[in-house]
């Protein structure tokens, strides 16, 4: 093997090694921790469900989702490990005094917060209309307020996930679009410099 040949090996192996760090840095970045207050207490069957149809709705986004334990503290207390960490709050019925848009709304978010909450009885008042699995439509609720997470100051949208209403007659998941799944992971990185 001549010395030529042998710098370009290791040349290879050095850029290779490097797009290996570089892709394990970006799938570091693009993970989310997701605090999961189960107050409306969902079974565990509906909830792995729901699970999936979130993690299946944020992965082609290029965002994994952690689930974790409820945090003791406010988000912004959450453990400096590299991880952007949210919190989520399933509720069996919304507060008393919201209003807004009648009984149609099954979730809230408050960006500045890291926090969202669904309201489970609407959603499964809305899923008993439809011939769709209650689980599952949970899921997408979940996605759709982790989403106003993810991009915060952002509208809704007139078709994917971030649609104002879930779309249930659609045999297609909704999902981010390109240019929202690149802003979803430019938040996630920003927010760890900022830690």
């Amino acid at each position: 093997m001549t010395r030529i040949s042998t710098m370009a090996r290791v040349g290879s192996l050095v850029a290779l090694l490097a797009a290996g760090v570089a892709r394990a840095a970006a799938a570091r970045d693009s993970v989310v921790v997701v605090h999961l207050e189960n107050h409306a207490r969902v079974p565990e069957r509906e909830w792995l469900t729901a699970e999936d149809e979130v993690e299946a709705v944020m992965r082609p986004a290029g965002v994994t989702v952690v689930w974790a334990a409820p945090l003791l503290r406010p988000v912004t207390a959450a453990p400096r490990d590299g991880r952007v960490h949210l919190a989520l709050s399933l509720l069996p019925a919304a507060p008393s005094g919201a209003t807004h848009q009648e009984g149609d709304v099954l979730g809230r978010a408050a960006p500045a917060y890291g926090r969202a909450w669904v309201f489970t009885s609407r959603v499964a008042d809305l899923s008993a209309r439809w011939p769709v699995d209650p689980a599952r439509v949970l899921g997408r609720v979940i996605a759709h307020e982790l989403g106003h997470l993810l991009l915060p100051g952002e509208p809704h949208t007139s078709e994917g996930i971030m649609r104002p209403h879930v779309a249930l007659g659609h045999t297609v998941r909704a999902g981010f679009s390109a240019a929202q799944s690149r802003r979803i992971r430019a938040t996630l990185a920003a927010r760890l410099v900022e830690r």
